[in-house]
């Protein structure tokens, strides 16, 4: 592999590390800054070899770029490699199930109870006048 397309990815700062995904399909990933910097290069269009030798010019270190992006085809991140166009897995399903309706009347409902009612319009009825 040596040139790749990455989706349209976002990405925010969460204190050392970076918050970078996709919200068409809700994966996201927390990556250090290393990893934002290989996403930067390679969406800029720099072939992969090209990558490692930037972050190994601005880091003192040896990144594998090809594993990274392989990471990267597995969670649906890149469009293409070399041209050629890559499937995405489905997103994921929900973590949080949705909530049911409730049963009845509950305490914030809009129509006011039977017994309340009356217990409000007796009340007021006893209040003295003035």
């Amino acid at each position: 592999m040596n040139h790749v397309r990455l989706h349209a990815l976002d990405s925010r700062p969460d204190g050392d590390e970076w918050i970078v995904g996709r919200l068409a399909t809700g994966r996201f990933v927390a990556l250090p800054e290393v990893g934002k910097q290989a996403l930067d290069l390679l969406g800029q269009g720099l072939s992969t070899t090209e990558v490692e030798e930037r972050l190994r010019e601005t880091t003192g270190d040896d990144i594998d770029v090809p594993d990274f992006v392989e990471a990267l085809v597995d969670l649906g991140f890149v469009a293409e490699v070399d041209g050629r166009e890559v499937a995405s897995p489905p997103p994921p399903n929900p973590t949080l199930p949705r909530p049911a309706p409730p049963a009845g009347p509950t305490e914030h409902s809009q129509a006011v109870p039977g017994d309340r009612a009356l217990l409000i319009s007796t009340t007021l009825q006893a209040l003295p006048t003035n």
